[in-house]
Formats: structure tokens, C-alpha cells, sequence
């Protein structure tokens, strides 16, 4: 590393490195109860969020598809009501041992079972399946044709479990009922709602509390500092296409209870009450600076104003 990284070059001011552990300490670690009250209601409303937006949209882990189980011939690694997170994958990569999802059609759920046998049939790989909680194995063996993919293992177990596997404990269940209007409002529209209004107002209190550290300290060189502007027309504008963006968005992911579709709706309405926010934090300092800049008015006996 060297030494410019840990300090300036005149040792008085303090380098990248310390200025970027600053600027984290200031905006993860809560400096007042009500900062640390914030943060707590943010990581459980992710933790709720965040579990159905894997199940919608799978690839931002990696994976192709994901399933409900409904029954538990899985148990106990996997429950009815679970979400499996599966991995397209060749045919020629599942072991003995693997869990695949295979088979199914519009009218039958696929099936999650686990791979005990492979076997050669007519120049085609065919897997003979087992539910862990089944006495014996499946019937039929599995064409590499039916395969869908194979459940994604995590890196590491986690704690309680005797499995590895990507599964997400009732949320099948609750996925189910997000498919009606009344549960995608509670489970998908209210948490991004809520999360949208809280970043809204930390975006709120930390841009006044900059404006008021940046009024007590001296006032720097203009040329020194090259600004960039965009005119409000523009700003206003944006607003304006945000909102009806949003507001539609919200309107069809309702309709039609698309979460991935109400995610971008929420992304857009926050989006513009940010910059809305924006144009009424800067209004501030200069309607501000304006009133202070007016001259103070004496009204005079004759009914004269002197200034």
C-alpha cells in the first residue's frame, strides 16, 4: 500500500482510505437512538423484502428458475410450503446425490427429488429419483430430457439445518396468497411503500443536516470549486415523467401482481420524490439567503417607507 493512500502528501490531511472509513462510519453506524431505530426497521423490512424478491426474480443469485413444494416427500430438508432456488444445469453435470427439479407441465407442479442412481438408457442419461422421507424409490426413472435443474447448495449450512440446499422455509405459502390483489398489496406494495418513505426521509434529514453544517462553515472560493447546474425545467420534467411512470406502474403491477413490475413502479415513484426533494432542500438556503439579503424598511410619520 502505499503511503499516499494513508495520508496526504504534506501529512495534514487524511487520505482516501480514511476519508472512505469516515464516510462509512457516518452513514452505517447509528450516532442516535433514533438513527439506531431507523437502521433496525430497515434491515427487517429488507429481510422481509428480500426472500420474495429472490423467489420473483431468481437470477440476481445466479439461478434460472424457483418452485413451491407442496409436498413432503423432501422432509426434513425440504417442508410443503418451501421455496427451492434451482440452477439450469446439463444433464451431464448432476451427481449422485444432487436434488433436481424435473418433470412437470401446465396442469402438475414439477418434482424436487434426489438423485440415487444414474443410469444409461437408449444413448440418453436417465436419473433414478427418491423423496428423503419416501420408503422407496420413485417409479419411473427421469429422462436428462424432463430435467429442469438442479437445487442451488450454498456455501455453507445454515445454522439448524443438516443441508446446504437454497431453500426458503414457507415462503410458498406466503407467495401463494402474494398472488391474489389483498396479498400483493400487503406483502409486496406496503414493504416497498415502507421502504421507499423511510429512504425518502433519511435522504430528507441528512441533506438538511449537510445544508446546516455547510451555513457554519467559512465559505469557499467559488473558482476553486467548479459547480454544474441543471436547469429546474429539466428537473421538473423528470418529475413529472417519474411520477406518471410510477404511478402506472403501480397501477398494472397490481393488476396483474408482478413484483418485478411493482419493484421498478416503487423505483420510479422514489426516484422522483427524490429529486422533488432535491429542488425543496436547495429552495431553502436560497429563499433564505434572499430575505436576509433584502434591506430592512422604516415606515416614516408621513407614511414615506426609508430604507
Amino acid at each position: 500500500m502505499s503511503e499516499s493512500e494513508t495520508e496526504s502528501a504534506d501529512g495534514t490531511e487524511p487520505g482516501r482510505l480514511t476519508r472512505l472509513g469516515a464516510f462509512l462510519r457516518a452513514k452505517l453506524v447509528p450516532s442516535t437512538p433514533r438513527e439506531a431505530v431507523h437502521l433496525l426497521a430497515l434491515a427487517v423490512l429488507l429481510a422481509i423484502v428480500i426472500p420474495f424478491v429472490i423467489f420473483a426474480i431468481p437470477q440476481v443469485v445466479g439461478a434460472e428458475q424457483s418452485y413451491v413444494v407442496l409436498s413432503g416427500s423432501m422432509e426434513p430438508a425440504i417442508s410443503p410450503g418451501d421455496v427451492v432456488i434451482v440452477n439450469a444445469v446439463p444433464a451431464s453435470a448432476v451427481e449422485v446425490g444432487d436434488v433436481i427439479t424435473y418433470g412437470g407441465s401446465q396442469t402438475s407442479p414439477p418434482t424436487t427429488h434426489r438423485v440415487i442412481d444414474i443410469q444409461q438408457q437408449d444413448g440418453e442419461l436417465v436419473f433414478e429419483t427418491k423423496g428423503d422421507n419416501n420408503e422407496n424409490a420413485d417409479i419411473a426413472l427421469t429422462a436428462a430430457s424432463s430435467l429442469r435443474g438442479k437445487v442451488m447448495e450454498l456455501p455453507v449450512g445454515i445454522p439448524g439445518n443438516k443441508h446446504n440446499l437454497f431453500v426458503m422455509p414457507f415462503i410458498g405459502f406466503v407467495a401463494q396468497f402474494a398472488q391474489t390483489q389483498l396479498g400483493f398489496l400487503l406483502f409486496v406494495g406496503i414493504p416497498l411503500s415502507l421502504l421507499a418513505i423511510s429512504e425518502f426521509w433519511r435522504f430528507i434529514s441528512l441533506s438538511r443536516a449537510e445544508a446546516e453544517e455547510r451555513e457554519t462553515e467559512p465559505a469557499a472560493d467559488p473558482e476553486e470549486q467548479p459547480t454544474y447546474s441543471v436547469p429546474q425545467t429539466w428537473i421538473f420534467v423528470a418529475v413529472a415523467v417519474l411520477a406518471g411512470a410510477g404511478g402506472f406502474g403501480a397501477h398494472y403491477a397490481y393488476q396483474t401482481q408482478n413484483p418485478l413490475i411493482a419493484t421498478v413502479a416503487v423505483g420510479a415513484l422514489v426516484a422522483g420524490i427524490l429529486l422533488a426533494a432535491m429542488l425543496v432542500v436547495q429552495a431553502e438556503p436560497a429563499n433564505q439567503e434572499r430575505d436576509a439579503g433584502e434591506p430592512a424598511t422604516q415606515p416614516q410619520p408621513d407614511g414615506e417607507v426609508k430604507q
